[in-house]
């Protein structure tokens, strides 16, 4: 029974693992890994103000997986004077873009994309 359960638990594991790993769409071969929208916002020069200690920064985050490392992003913990006095962030995550337009809150990619133009 042990050995079942500890079984079990490394294939689910392996099968989470693989759901968070880059894949290819069967009908056009395109990545959907959010790489093309994480590189998007960098190039229109959004950036993501947060806290690390925010659940919903780490929500937002977590949307992008691995690619959110290409994201122009401020932790709020650290970056005191950025946040409060020159940008003047109330929520969490707040995006600034081009012509100072601002986004707060949680966004799905797909809304992400429309407010920004990068879809």
């Amino acid at each position: 029974m042990r050995i079942l359960l500890t079984s079990s638990l490394i294939f689910l594991s392996f099968i989470v693992l693989l759901a968070g790993c880059q894949t290819k769409t069967k009908e056009t071969g395109e990545t959907t890994d959010f790489s093309k929208l994480a590189s998007c916002l960098t190039e229109k020069g959004w950036v993501m103000y947060g806290r690390e200690l925010s659940e919903e920064t780490r929500e937002q985050k977590q949307l992008f997986g691995k690619s959110f490392a290409s994201i122009n992003f401020v932790d709020c913990d650290l970056e005191l004077e950025t946040c409060f006095d020159t940008q003047n962030i109330k929520k969490y995550p707040t995006w600034i873009g081009p012509k100072e337009k601002r986004i707060e809150g949680v966004l799905s990619l797909e809304k992400l994309k429309q407010e920004t133009e990068c879809g």
